[in-house]
């Protein structure tokens, strides 16, 4: 740390926290979703039972439902901060590119060197180029696999979750 505050200056310790403070809303997003899913699904069950005046069983959502609810959450919050993911790596990408170049061509002068400089100064900077290089589809370059991912994976996550509800309600039920 001392390295990079004495070579780069102590403002480069905190490059990327906003953008690092701003994805971590990814994960809010999605639950939020998910509950707003969840809670929709279950009032919906809820006045079913009521109409047809039986008891009700279980508030819980199906094994379906918790999939498929688990995977659109995932996908709406993977939309809404792809283009930020998408800029960090780039952003970490050449920055590595340039340490790379550096090393490799150490018998070069100071002059050449201060001519590899970075091809986006932040991340604002790498969202307006990615939109003037291909509009709005160059700031979801690669999505699909991320998608692809990520959405199955909190598909079962939330699978389980809600299979664990189930497990744990009738654990306390047997107890009462």
């Amino acid at each position: 740390m001392s390295d990079i505050a004495k070579s780069e200056g102590v403002q480069q310790l905190w490059s990327g926290t906003w953008t690092s403070l701003l994805l971590v809303s990814n994960p809010i997003i999605q639950h939020f979703v998910y509950e707003q899913m969840r809670s929709w699904s279950l009032q919906e069950k809820l006045r079913q039972i009521q109409r047809q005046g039986r008891e009700i069983q279980s508030s819980s959502l199906s094994p379906a439902q918790a999939f498929v609810f688990g995977a659109v959450a995932k996908a709406v919050a993977t939309f809404l901060t792809y283009p930020l993911q998408l800029a960090q790596v780039l952003l970490r990408l050449q920055t590595r590119r340039i340490q790379i170049s550096v090393t490799e061509e150490s018998n070069q002068t100071t002059e050449q060197l201060d001519t590899i400089e970075r091809s986006y100064t932040g991340t604002i900077d790498c969202l307006r180029r990615q939109f003037a290089s291909g509009g709005i589809s160059a700031l979801f370059t690669g999505m699909d696999a991320k998608l692809l991912q990520t959405v199955l994976t909190s598909a079962f996550t939330f699978l389980t979750y809600e299979q664990v509800l189930v497990l744990v309600g009738r654990i306390y039920d047997t107890v009462k």
